[in-house]
């Protein structure tokens, strides 16, 4: 976010729950209960009548869902439901920025901070193999498709964000 304000770049970041309150570097920042679908109308909003380029948005409802690994299974679970909800709220960011004609040059990126693991609980102890492989996809122009990081941390996005809107590189 320090990055993108340095090259006057305006940020977002919305977050579905309040231990998100950290993140204050952005422009605009929202945390707190908010639903997976207020969170993405803050980001769409900003989009459009702020400018801002950089939208991080940070779902937590799916979660809430989440009755152990046999959800994963059962396309009636009310965690697949969950699944097609946030799906189609990623249909709707992407079909904004199609209207606004800046879809080719959109870097979108996926990922979960872990996975749902091996118990009805909603957590990634250490212990949990799903808590070290967690979930990223990349989008936009000049990914090669099909490819694959070895090894990846959530704490690596913010490295790649960097090249994608053409700042500087990070020092340390």
């Amino acid at each position: 976010f320090l990055s993108a304000r340095r090259a006057q770049i305006k940020s977002l970041f919305a977050g579905g729950a309040d231990n998100y309150k950290e993140f204050t570097t952005p422009d605009f920042c929202y945390a707190g209960s908010l639903s997976d679908s207020t969170v993405v109308q803050y980001g769409m909003d900003h989009f459009k009548n702020d400018g801002n380029r950089l939208l991080r948005l940070h779902l937590q409802q799916i979660r809430d869902s989440w009755t152990g690994p046999e959800d994963k299974l059962d396309p009636d679970s009310k965690y697949q439901q969950a699944i097609l909800h946030t799906d189609a709220l990623l249909g709707k960011l992407i079909h904004m920025f199609k209207e606004a004609d800046v879809w080719d040059s959109t870097y979108i990126i996926i990922a979960g901070d872990h996975g749902m693991g091996i118990t009805k609980e909603s957590d990634h102890p250490p212990s949990i193999i799903s808590s070290w492989s967690p979930f990223m996809n990349f989008y936009g122009p000049g990914i090669k498709r099909g490819k694959s990081i070895p090894y990846a941390e959530t704490l690596d996005i913010a490295l790649l964000v960097n090249p994608f809107l053409n700042l500087k590189p990070l020092e340390g």
